[in-house]
């Protein structure tokens, strides 16, 4: 009881923490109104660019939110429709992280997603375009790429992770991630399908033990 209670003050602390950085995002969205009603001009190139990066970013990893992303995907899907191209989709997730959480605090889990975005921003190109879609779930759609070509991209990514110390703070721990595979057409036409069946295979991947990549 003790355990649990513990537990859920440190999930609580870092709920707390998340809305704290909304909280600075949101003041930092009203001074830059303020500024520009007093000063009664028009808002700057660099104002409106870092209205835009706070509101397209998850604060924590720095990578596209959820709403950014799709809107990003969506329209890359409507390009290969109209062109006759590929795209694939990844999904990742840092595996059995409900017991991370519980074993070392929430605030592990948070600084492992961070390097795991990190890890996933080296390994994909220029164009390849990163989010984190959910708290414990991080995505990322290639342009120009065919499914079988983002596996061995997976592939990779779960490489430099998987039973590897990744965490300078706790040299000694070590973790393993998943990926889920889906491409357009084949998978799904449509994004929410895609994102869907991705993870539907992240799913599948981790509940064969981890570790791994799934796509068929």
């Amino acid at each position: 009881m003790k355990e649990k209670t513990s537990h859920d003050k440190e999930a609580q602390d870092k709920f707390n923490q998340l809305l704290n950085s909304l909280k600075e995002n949101r003041e930092k969205i009203k001074q830059l109104q303020y500024k520009t009603i007093q000063t009664n001009v028009q808002i700057s190139d660099t104002d409106l660019y870092e209205l835009e990066t706070l509101a397209s970013r998850d604060p924590s990893t720095n990578l596209l939110n959820y709403k950014s992303f799709v809107k990003r995907l969506d329209y890359e899907i409507k390009r290969a429709k109209r062109y006759r191209r590929p795209v694939a989709l990844i999904v990742l997730s840092i595996d059995n992280v409900e017991a991370i959480a519980k074993a070392l605090g929430v605030d592990i889990v948070e600084d492992l997603y961070r390097q795991l975005a990190i890890i996933l921003e080296k390994q994909i190109r220029d164009i390849d375009v990163a989010a984190r879609i959910r708290y414990d779930r991080l995505a990322v759609f290639l342009p120009e790429t065919y499914g079988s070509r983002a596996k061995v991209v997976a592939q990779r990514i779960v490489n430099k992770i998987n039973n590897k110390s990744i965490l300078v703070n706790h040299p000694d721990k070590t973790f393993t991630a998943s990926c889920g595979v889906t491409a357009f057409p084949s998978h799904s036409r449509e994004v929410d399908g895609l994102i869907a069946q991705g993870i539907v295979f992240l799913n599948i991947a981790q509940k064969n033990g981890g570790g791994n990549v799934e796509y068929q």
